[in-house]
């Protein structure tokens, strides 16, 4: 066995120890941090065809009986170098966990730590969160992944080789015809020409493994939550509850309609007829009983509305949190939010909007997020923890208790804290900075 499938196997099996434990421990954090290293070392990162041409290497002091058969070979080594991959992500996937257990801990929600998957297995965990616990995960994926911009949103780059060796720049995005504007740039002079086009992503969250922690943890408490609500409505209905039984003896989830499952499991039709659930039509075949079809139609609705709204709402909070209680240089050094960006522009924050709950929902939310951190550089002497959520407060025509709720404070300080803010954002022009200065020489 070579180094590097000695290193896979250590890896995995601690990975899977940890995921017996289902507990967080912060003592797990540096021998985690070693295993990635080792794995970036040894190449776990690089594309899949250097990996393949890698592992080639590696089992080259195999017996030549078996690597004998070609095809055998690539697939093996195919096999092993997707192995690689797949065990460096969950590493990554693990430590992204134990890192944002303690801004979880910090942000008031310690409550969601134990559905983090701290052992890298949230494809496991996904799955014994159901298909609602899926909608929830694809949900926050489809508006936190990187996409693709149009030529209007980009910036290219036009370098003409000449005399002059002449550099033009053109921005695409301040241009009503942006196709127009670089044919008639790329008309212009002779020779060679390069376009470099820049574009920036749509994402405050950079890394994909922080996002598949984040995003895990969301759906899992979520769905959970939600489950539970669905259960406790279901105990007030007799027949819901027989026909939820009969399913949960075949090993199915609750509220799934039983003709889709019929070919498979006919036994499950003929005692699902029995109770009255489906009807037989007179070509022989069955259908569900209206009634019921419209109620799990609409349980079905309803688990789905619970999951994506209860994900959505947990991210928000705790990225809402961050940006708020945190400035500019505190959030660069905090670890607990590895790849959440600092210092994100207005575009990157509009995600706020489509994060954002319905219930208290904050008007202008992404505008009042930007005010705030373009106010870093004159807030006053006071703790971010309360600074923050006392300028949010007043830009969202909110009490201080509500401020300390949503932001884990101490409600009489940022109520003394807006007080102060109160007076800078009411400062004419050109005395804010007096003011700030007096607060200062007071301190």
């Amino acid at each position: 066995m070579s180094d590097a499938l000695r290193l896979v196997s250590e890896v995995n099996s601690y990975l899977d120890s940890v995921d017996e434990q289902g507990s967080f421990d912060e003592a797990r954090m540096p021998k985690l941090e070693d295993f990635k290293t080792q794995m970036l070392e040894r190449g776990f990162n690089a594309p899949f065809q250097a990996m393949m041409a890698q592992t080639r290497a590696e089992m080259e002091d195999e017996e030549a009986d078996d690597l004998a058969d070609k095809s055998k070979q690539i697939k093996r080594f195919r096999y092993i170098a997707a192995l690689k991959r797949f065990t460096l992500n969950r590493t990554r996937v693990a430590l992204a966990s134990h890192k944002l257990a303690q801004a979880l801990r910090e942000s008031g929600q310690a409550a969601l730590i134990p559905h983090l998957p701290f052992g890298g297995s949230y494809v496991k965990a996904l799955s014994q969160s159901g298909d609602m616990g899926m909608e929830g995960y694809h949900f926050l994926m489809g508006l936190f992944t990187p996409r693709r911009f149009n030529l209007s949103s980009a910036s290219a780059l036009i370098k003409t080789a000449g005399a002059k060796n002449e550099e033009k720049e053109l921005d695409l995005g301040a241009e009503e015809d942006p196709a127009s504007a670089l044919k008639g740039l790329l008309s212009k002079g002779r020779g060679s020409k390069t376009i470099t086009i820049q574009n920036r992503p749509i994402t405050l969250i950079k890394n994909h493994s922080t996002r598949v922690a984040l995003f895990t943890m969301a759906s899992c408490a979520t769905e959970a939550k939600a489950r539970q609500t669905m259960k406790e409505e279901e105990k007030g209905d007799r027949r819901l509850g027989d026909y939820n039984a009969l399913l949960h003896r075949y090993g199915l989830v609750a509220d799934v309609e039983i003709v889709q499952v019929a070919e498979v499991l006919p036994k499950l039709l003929e005692e699902a007829a029995k109770g009255g659930f489906v009807v037989k039509t007179k070509a022989g075949d069955f259908l569900m009983e209206e009634k019921l079809e419209a109620q799990l139609h609409a349980r079905r609705a309803q688990h789905r509305h619970l999951c994506i709204e209860g994900t959505r709402a947990i991210v928000y909070r705790l990225i809402l949190w961050y940006y708020v209680c945190f400035h500019s240089e505190g959030r660069k050094s905090y670890g607990a939010m590895p790849s959440v960006l600092a210092e994100p522009d207005e575009q990157q924050l509009r995600v706020l909007k489509e994060l954002q709950p319905q219930e208290g929902s904050l008007k202008h939310v992404d505008r009042i997020v930007v005010s705030k951190l373009q106010a870093e550089g004159r807030a006053p002497p006071l703790p971010s923890k309360v600074w923050g959520p006392a300028f949010v407060a007043l830009k969202a025509n909110k009490k201080a208790k509500w401020a300390a709720e949503t932001f884990f404070a101490e409600e009489q300080a940022i109520a003394d804290a807006m007080l102060l803010v109160k007076g800078l954002l009411e400062a004419p022009e050109g005395r804010g900075s007096k003011f700030l200065g007096a607060l200062k020489k007071k301190k």
